[in-house]
């Protein structure tokens, strides 16, 4: 991943709640998961950082492939990636040509749209553009 966007999402009532009680079995489930892998007490440093950079390693894989998904970012880019998958969008995509962001003329986005405006031109930072779902209520619904 080449880096991170942020992102305000507009969720039916619950769903918050719903997510917190997911993420606090999934970290239940990671610490059964790793039981007996810590380092043994009294163990020198290197054997220590060894232990944990195993562990580490182990929960990433985990994380990666969907079996574990006790953070935010694991379970909402998990989500993200089922939804892509499932609308045939999981795809390499060319790049976006250098150059202005569309053709002069009419724009087509409706009035209110946050995306309306002079053809060229970006919405203004800070707008949201509101009245699109994505339904991501497929992993909020486990």
């Amino acid at each position: 991943m080449s880096g991170t966007t942020p992102a305000v999402a507009r969720v039916a009532h619950g769903t918050l709640q719903r997510l917190r009680a997911f993420l606090t079995a999934e970290k239940n489930r990671a610490g059964e998961l790793l039981a007996g892998t810590e380092p043994t007490p009294g163990a020198d440093a290197a054997l220590r950082a060894e232990a944990c950079t195993r562990i580490r390693q182990r929960l990433e894989r985990l994380r990666e492939r969907g079996d574990l998904l006790d953070t935010v970012d694991a379970a909402l880019t998990h989500g993200i990636r089922v939804e892509l998958a499932g609308r045939g969008w999981d795809h390499h995509w060319p790049p976006v040509q250098a150059g202005p962001l569309r053709a002069p003329g009419r724009t087509h986005h409706p009035a209110g749209s946050g995306l309306a405006g002079r053809a060229g031109q970006s919405p203004a930072p800070g707008v949201r553009v509101t009245g699109h779902r994505t339904p991501l209520t497929n992993l909020l619904s486990l």
